[in-house]
């Protein structure tokens, strides 16, 4: 392939590169901005505790019945853990959603993603059908 060396062809082609980078420089801030905005919801097995984290997986709500505090801390411990871990693992999938959206179910930001998430809750999140 021949690329042409006329000022008026490479100009465009500089503009073009120029207007493709803006654009995905959008994307990842519109990305970005969804992805802050990512929640998950968790719920011990009794109900009795619920948590919320953000698509980090850090815990920013946690709430208790009052029957929650009434058992044993050993097993109040058990509850809240479990419902983080089910919260992060909702969070985690809501977040490869929006980068599915953003960058398409294939590309190398989903994939690095799922496999962060593999690393960190010991599965692939299974979106779409696929793992």
């Amino acid at each position: 392939m021949t690329t042409s060396t006329d000022p008026a062809d490479v100009l465009a082609r500089i503009q073009g590169d120029v207007a493709a980078a803006h654009e995905r420089m959008r994307t990842a801030q519109d990305a970005q901005t969804a992805i802050a905005a990512v929640r998950g919801v968790g719920r011990s097995r009794r109900g009795d505790v619920t948590v919320e984290v953000d698509a980090a997986g850090v815990l920013t709500d946690l709430r208790l019945d009052d029957t929650a505090v009434q058992q044993s801390a050993a097993s109040l411990t058990a509850a809240i853990l479990v419902a983080v871990r089910d919260a992060q693992v909702q969070a985690g999938e809501r977040a490869v959603v929006v980068a599915e959206e953003s960058w398409g179910a294939g590309s190398a930001i989903v994939e690095r993603l799922r496999e962060e998430l593999a690393g960190r809750h010991g599965r692939r999140p299974v979106l779409g059908g696929r793992p």
